[in-house]
């Protein structure tokens, strides 16, 4: 569990074990200037935001930028703290890598790239035996409309999300992790709710359910 608490002057953030351990503070920094959606990072100096456990809970993924003018870049840090951020290597350099979310075995990493005019849905391989770790075999998911907050399925498989296309309202569409360019058409799980935003879903670790 990963309890992030925070004010206009600083912001916490703590990890605690399923079994209901003892919090662990792996990060408190002051920041200069309150910004909604974003802090600093465990290191107390970068931007950081949105980050995601691991599966065998020794990592956290998140995104983080060095100054407010750069792009949002993934990064790796120790659950424990130790070590610095480690910046995951992706093609891009130019746009924002946001809401990182690890597959249920660990071995991969979905996110959500500003491109193409939208947001679009990547996932990479993360090569824990390279040095430093490092994100390889990148693919991208879609192709169309604005894309965010990915959830993968309990068995891999899958990622939900959530879309929009122009003036549409967010619906919540599942798509193959192994579709490459949108080649299996995602699946809009919501489409009888005119009128209404779906967003946030969440996958449970027993079953293909997901909670709006």
């Amino acid at each position: 569990l990963l309890i992030t608490a925070a004010d206009r002057r600083q912001v916490v953030r703590y990890t605690m074990g399923a079994e209901g351990s003892p919090l662990n503070n792996v990060g408190n920094a002051a920041f200069a200037a309150p910004s909604f959606g974003s802090s600093r990072s465990l290191d107390g100096i970068d931007w950081s935001w949105a980050p995601d456990g691991s599966p065998a809970d020794d990592y956290l993924v998140f995104s983080m930028k060095e100054t407010v003018a750069s792009n949002y870049d993934l990064n790796l840090i120790r659950r424990d703290s130790t070590g610095s951020p480690i910046l995951l290597a992706t093609p891009s350099t130019s746009f924002n890598e946001l809401d990182p979310v690890f597959s249920p075995d660990g071995t991969k990493i979905a996110y959500v790239r500003g491109v193409g005019g939208g947001n679009q849905l990547f996932v990479c391989t993360i090569d824990y035996s390279a040095s430093p770790i490092n994100c390889i075999n990148e693919v991208q998911l879609t192709h169309t409309a604005t894309n965010q907050m990915p959830c993968w399925t309990y068995d891999g498989t899958h990622l939900l999300f959530v879309r929009s296309s122009g003036a549409a309202n967010w619906d919540i569409y599942a798509t193959s992790a192994a579709s490459v360019d949108e080649s299996i058409p995602p699946v809009n799980l919501t489409p009888d709710t005119a009128g209404t935003n779906e967003a946030h879903p969440a996958c449970y670790p027993q079953d293909n359910s997901e909670l709006n």
